[in-house]
């Protein structure tokens, strides 16, 4: 839940900076926010999936590996507050928060396996068949929004390195992640909670 106010934040503070409302502030505050809600996914995920490795009975490689992503997501989250405190802070926020966005991309697209693996035991879980296949739908969509929002990020952080337009870059960035934040925390949440009440 926490991701998707997150989300919907980073999207007004994108909208807010491209129509010139103090748009150097709002791009740093917003990989703030975003760079919060990667670390809280991270950490919402592990609390929410752990008990679902424990009954499935994956080997110890796949929960290590599943510890990594995790950290991962927590790490790149961490790297982007930091990033966007450091450009509230600094002379040359744009070139930070274009690392940042650099950083977002690469993150999620690292971490779309994990997410669809994740996901997709959670929907092997499942009793009846109706759940699964919503569950393994979602799954496979969520992956696919994942792993594009990645690689626009890390077109759009490379382009706003290179100096041309960087901030609307920027901006367009915070929009496009906060999206993505918003859709697959949704499609996920969705699935889960009419497993829930089945």
């Amino acid at each position: 839940m926490l991701e998707a106010v997150a989300g919907v934040a980073a999207i007004v503070l994108g909208v807010l900076g491209l129509v010139h409302l103090v748009p150097d502030v709002l791009a740093a505050v917003a990989v703030i926010v975003v760079g919060a809600a990667l670390m809280s996914q991270g950490t919402s995920m592990a609390s929410r999936f752990t008990a679902q490795y424990q009954q499935s009975g994956e080997t110890r490689t796949v929960s290590t590996n599943f510890s990594g992503g995790l950290m991962l997501e927590f790490l790149g989250g961490l790297a982007g507050i930091i990033l966007g405190i450091l450009a509230l802070i600094t002379v040359k926020p744009p070139t930070l928060e274009s690392i940042a966005v650099i950083a977002f991309g690469g993150v999620l697209l690292l971490s779309a396996g994990l997410v669809s693996r994740i996901n997709m035991l959670q929907a092997d879980a499942m009793m009846d068949e109706p759940a699964r296949v919503l569950m393994r739908d979602s799954a496979a969509t969520t992956s696919l929004i994942v792993v594009g929002t990645a690689v626009a990020l890390i077109v759009l952080g490379i382009l706003a390195l290179m100096g041309v337009h960087t901030l609307p870059f920027i901006l367009i960035s915070m929009i496009v992640i906060g999206s993505a934040i918003v859709i697959t925390g949704t499609a996920v949440s969705g699935a889960m909670l009419s497993m829930i009440r089945r």
